[in-house]
């Protein structure tokens, strides 16, 4: 019998492909999460540094210079969560994708094993069904060599 041969091996490679782009792309999109966050973490120190400095003894100037440099700095800080949200998110997806992948994946790796275990089982009926003809063809001529 010819040896047990996966006609579907093509799509499991694809498959298996797939699960290795999806598991990149989820590394990538935790490395950014995390140094969105770390920017979230370092313009929030900023600005509370720069509030936490207050206004005693400076000037109209100074006072107006501060106002402009923490409205500044609450824009980043703002614009730093809205990136760090929108990773968030990217990641909840690139998740998602990596356990549809890896479902179709191990689809196919059923039906792999199930298609094996048939060759398998195929290929012993076939050596049983040899074996008893061997057997039968064995006894037949044991039979005719007695009645000989």
């Amino acid at each position: 019998m010819a040896p047990f041969q996966f006609a579907l091996s093509p799509v499991l490679q694809l498959r298996e492909r797939a699960v290795e782009a999806a598991q990149e792309e989820l590394g990538q999109t935790v490395r950014a999460r995390a140094e969105a966050e770390a920017a979230v973490e370092t313009a929030a120190a900023a600005f509370a540094e720069h509030v936490a400095a207050g206004a005693k003894g400076r000037t109209v100037r100074q006072l107006g210079h501060a106002a402009t440099h923490r409205d500044s700095l609450a824009r980043q800080l703002e614009a730093a969560r809205r990136v760090a949200d929108r990773l968030r998110a990217d990641e909840t997806r690139a998740r998602r994708a990596l356990a549809d992948t890896l479902r179709e994946r191990e689809a196919l790796t059923v039906l792999r094993t199930e298609a094996a275990d048939a060759h398998r089982a195929n290929a012993h009926r076939i050596e049983v069904a040899a074996l008893d003809e061997l057997a039968s063809a064995g006894r037949a001529a044991r039979a005719l060599s007695v009645h000989s």
